[in-house]
């Protein structure tokens, strides 16, 4: 009897969701982390990102950086020297954590780090060569 209590406690599985309730995550918002559970498989799989996302992903965030800049442009200098900052601070330690002893990080997810700092520096370099330099909150 011992014996088939272990057998029966190890083979236990996560209980699968109804596709009722897969659709509605789907639209009440919730469906973003199984959606992103599946694009991270894929990730894993490949060892690399699809093709053009860094790219993609910098302009869609410079976008979002100047617009931003457009609507109020003290807290968008605030959030680019903070964000900036702490993206870039992640960035070097993960760099040196590379270098002291190497990991099963892509080499993709450094240059999307680097990207991602880049992003709201340049948006502040274009706000500024939009308005001549003024700064609402400066006046």
């Amino acid at each position: 009897m011992a014996a088939n209590f272990a057998s029966t406690t190890t083979k236990l599985a996560r209980p699968r969701l109804s596709t009722k309730t897969q659709t509605a995550s789907k639209n009440c918002g919730l469906g973003i982390g199984i959606f992103y559970s599946r694009f991270a498989t894929l990730w894993r799989k490949n060892k690399s990102p699809p093709s053009g996302y860094p790219c993609s992903r910098f302009f869609i965030e410079t976008i979002g950086w100047l617009a931003l800049w457009l609507l109020n442009d003290y807290m968008a200098a605030l959030l680019t020297l903070i964000i900036a900052a702490i993206v870039l601070a992640v960035l070097v330690i993960a760099l040196l954590a590379e270098v002291i002893e190497r990991s099963k990080v892509p080499r993709w997810y450094f240059w999307l780090m680097a990207l991602s700092v880049l992003a709201p520096l340049v948006s502040a370099l274009l706000y500024a060569a939009i308005f001549g330099g003024q700064f609402a909150f400066l006046e």
